[in-house]
């Protein structure tokens, strides 16, 4: 009999993975063909930062610039991708299926931690597949985003926390505060806004009721003090590690600049001037910094400067701030699934798994809400307090920036929890319902009252029209995503002729440097570039492009000097180059090198 109920408890684990993985091996198969799966979007995240992992297997130093390890503002992503490509090569559909496994795991974690907090396995398993198939979840979890990394060590440090240890050891205490310590650290270096999660995560253990004095301590002295160490060594690593091409810049100054500016309307609204792109949100903001400030200024300066301008429109315009605190709140909730740099509403069109697929974060914020009346009537005030505490640290760290679907994708992971509860809520209220012996109208009142009025109220919050105006706009620019992926891959075709040619001519070179600099592949095109311009000569094109690449490093000197050169043997350059460059890169060669060639 034992044998028979072991074998059930660990088939529906199983069970929930196979599933899982099966959903997330669909859709792959489904947009394996795809050209923005096949080859992605140039210069966008996913390519970013697999190219910066080939990089650093290449041996990157900070000694000479490499533009892909600059634009990313966190480092372990960079890392792990790097790893995983060592070890499993560079295919684009065994990273992927790799990610779909990781996915799965999660999926199990849910499942476990929910049937252990609850006591009640259907629910669990309602929950985890429900889990399984949300869109987001199946898009990001079989993509090379770092989404499905993140969801897996949050769901694992949650698992970690809310399990009680089985031995009174104090090495298990020990060993369980380095856990937590780490994966808040690897979180924190995985996407810097989570930095915040470690205030209720340390506070929680500290009142949780289930641990001795003792245990408490025992986690906490190597878990505080293991994140602390990392959030310093993080924030300040231009400070310690005076680098001349400092790795990973900070961003989070820019982003608060987009979240709050005049035409801002709580989804990604670009910056007037500055690129919509990677590299616009790092050398075009320090470009538009600089000229402003009319100074040279290190990336963190240029950081602080977009801090300060978005704090100043605060100030000027609280009203409006307010309305997109407000905006802001209502979509981190809302069903609309705001696009990012892929548009779900596009993907359903494509694909058969999504465009039939009913789910959406919605279903999760209507059981979110009577799972938290549910926690509160039953007393779990503690458990309140840690999921709904992570749940208003990523809402915080949401209205501070932008909302789209990547970046408020955390959320499930507590709404899942809180949804649980909701659905144990309304199994008991039903119950109620069925047993009352009152009359028919006045328990019809009380389960309107205490259930159909939080759903009506949650269902308002989920449902209600968003971004409205600019859901054409989204689709439409989605939709070209394909477009660039061709586009990259005849561009791909013609660099790999080139580089049958042998011996290279120059003409090659300079056309082989322009074709990376199009696939946004721009550390291989500037080393091109740079050894092209050691003689100070000028090449149609190439020049230009150098020059950029100058102007994105901040190298004013150098390209004053290159261009005194080039214009002091054919002076009718000089007029070239200023209208080869738009822009805040044209701004920064009025201020910074034309007035050394004029002299």
């Amino acid at each position: 009999m034992n044998i028979r109920i072991k074998s059930t408890r660990l088939w529906i684990p199983i069970f929930v993975f196979l599933f899982t993985l099966a959903i997330r091996l669909l859709f792959i198969l489904e947009t394996m063909n795809i050209p923005a799966f096949r080859t992605p979007n140039p210069g966008m995240d996913i390519d970013l930062h697999w190219q910066a992992a080939r990089l650093l297997l290449q041996g990157a130093t900070t000694d000479q610039p490499y533009f892909e390890l600059m634009l990313p503002s966190t480092p372990f992503h960079q890392y792990w991708l790097a790893l995983c490509q060592l070890i499993l090569g560079e295919s684009l559909i065994i990273h992927r299926l790799f990610n779909a496994l990781l996915s799965s795991v999660s999926a199990v974690l849910i499942f476990l931690l929910i049937e252990k907090r609850i006591q009640n396995r259907p629910i669990a398993f309602g929950c985890s597949v429900i889990w399984a198939a949300l869109p987001s979840l199946i898009y990001f979890d079989s993509s090379l985003h770092k989404s499905a990394l993140e969801i897996l060590i949050l769901v694992s440090l949650l698992y970690l926390i809310l399990t009680p240890a089985r031995s009174a050891r104090t090495f298990i205490y020990l060993l369980k505060g380095l856990l937590i310590g780490s994966f808040l650290s690897v979180l924190l270096l995985l996407q810097s806004n989570t930095f915040l999660y470690c205030l209720i995560i340390f506070s929680y253990l500290a009142i949780d009721n289930r641990l001795l004095k003792k245990e408490k301590a025992q986690i906490l002295i190597i878990a505080v003090p293991l994140f602390c160490v990392t959030l310093l060594g993080f924030q300040f690593r231009n400070s310690i590690w005076r680098n001349e091409y400092p790795w990973f810049l900070p961003q989070k100054g820019i982003h608060f600049r987009i979240g709050f500016h005049q035409g801002a309307h709580g989804a990604y609204h670009q910056l007037k001037g500055i690129r919509p792109w990677p590299y616009g949100h790092v050398f075009h903001a320090r470009l538009y910094a600089e000229t402003k400030n009319n100074r040279v200024m290190s990336p963190d300066e240029t950081d602080r400067y977009f801090l300060n301008e978005g704090k100043n429109f605060i100030k000027d315009n609280p009203m409006e701030a307010l309305r997109l605190v407000v905006t802001k709140f209502f979509l981190f909730f809302n069903n609309y699934e705001i696009k990012g740099i892929d548009d779900l509403y596009y993907l359903k069109k494509q694909t058969t798994l999504l465009a039939f697929n009913p789910l959406g974060l919605g279903i999760l914020v209507l059981l979110a809400g009577l799972g938290g009346i549910q926690l509160a009537a039953i007393k779990e005030y503690r458990l309140l307090y840690l999921i709904g505490g992570l749940l208003s640290c990523m809402l915080f760290s949401n209205i501070l920036s932008f909302i789209s679907w990547r970046y408020r994708l955390h959320n499930v992971v507590p709404l899942i929890f809180f949804s649980a509860y909701g659905i144990q809520y309304m199994q008991h209220k039903l119950r109620r319902l069925a047993r009352s012996e009152s009359s028919f109208g006045s328990r019809l009142l009380k389960f309107s009252l205490s259930v159909l009025l939080p759903l009506l109220v949650c269902g308002l919050l989920a449902y209600q029209p968003a971004m409205e105006k600019s859901r054409k706009g989204f689709f439409i620019r989605a939709s070209q995503n394909d477009k660039l992926s061709r586009k990259a891959e005849k561009l791909i075709q013609q660099l790999a002729v080139i580089e049958r040619t042998s011996p290279l001519r120059m003409d090659h070179k300079i056309k082989k440097a322009l074709i990376l600099s199009r696939l946004h592949r721009h550390t291989e095109s500037f080393r091109i570039l740079q050894k092209i311009h050691a003689e100070q000569r000028y090449y149609p094109q190439a020049t230009d492009k150098y020059l950029v690449y100058l102007l994105w490093l901040g190298k004013y000197d150098q390209a004053t000097q290159l261009l005194s050169n080039v214009i002091k043997e054919n002076p009718t350059l000089q007029s070239r180059f200023e209208n080869s460059l738009k822009g805040v890169e044209k701004r920064a060669y009025q201020v910074f090198v034309k007035p050394g060639i004029d002299c």
